[in-house]
Parts: structure tokens; sequence; C-alpha cells
């Protein structure tokens, strides 16, 4: 048996561009690209929605109380601008600590897990019709004098 010389030069590392680089890395960048797609679809879906359901609310209101169009809509645009944004911080705000207090006290055995999913849909329902809704409501309730009847 011949054992190796330990004064023979050490091989060479492969050089960098002789080495093919990994695959998952690109593979994984491209599922987190998608997932974040499919993300800002899902929230673009969620933000036509909103419009649509204002976009009714006011025509149902208009064609009820028979009226044309506001004659100068300024105030409600910006009333409305500004009570969506408020309405929208507050409630964002006030409703953390209380989705962790309602789970900190209904889950016992882990079965409200499943309820709370359940449950995220009707509460974002609900709070899209206070923050979204009411307000638009009340502002054509408020501005309905300088609408121009049919």
């Amino acid at each position: 048996m011949t054992e190796p010389d330990p004064f023979a030069p050490e091989a060479l590392a492969p050089t960098l561009t002789a080495r093919q680089p990994p695959v998952l890395p690109l593979h994984l960048v491209g599922v987190a690209l998608l997932m974040s797609v499919v993300s800002i679809a899902v929230t673009l879906i969620g933000l036509l929605m909103a419009g649509l359901g204002v976009y009714w609310l006011a025509n149902v209101y208009m064609e009820r109380h028979r009226l044309a169009s506001c004659r100068q809509p300024a105030g409600l645009l910006i009333g409305y601008g500004l009570a969506y944004l408020l309405l929208s911080w507050a409630l964002g705000f006030a409703s953390g600590p209380l989705y962790v207090w309602l789970y900190q006290q209904l889950d016992v055995y882990g079965t409200v897990r499943l309820l709370f999913g359940f449950g995220w849909w009707g509460i974002g329902l609900l709070i899209f019709c206070l923050e979204a809704l009411l307000p638009l409501w009340l502002l054509l309730q408020l501005f309905r004098h300088q609408a121009e009847g049919r």
C-alpha cells in the first residue's frame, strides 16, 4: 500500500464560474414573488368590492330620495374622505386589543380558533360597514338639502 504524498500540492477548489449556482434559492424567490402577487390581487379585489359597495349605496340613496346630483359635492367628498380615514384608523387601532382580549377569553380548548377564523370575515364586513358605509349614509343625509331633485 502506498500512502499519499504529504508534500504534493493540494487540488484547487473549483472556481465560481465553473460551479453551477443552486436552483433552490431561485425557486424560493419565485414562490415569494408569486405569493406577493396573489396577496396584491386579493387586496385589489377587496378594494373593488369596497368601491362597488359605496357606489351601490350612493346610487340607491339618490334613487330612493329622487335626487339627481349634488350641486357642490366638494364638502361631501372631503367630509367622506376624512370620516373614512379617521374611522379606519380608529377602528384599526381599537380592534387589535379587542381581538387579543376576545381570543384570550374564549380560547379554552383551542376550538375557538376555528370559529375565530370564520369570524374574521364577519368582523371585516362589520368594520367595512362602520368605516365606509355608515359615514357615507350619514353624510348623504347631511348634504341632502344641497342635492338637486329630479
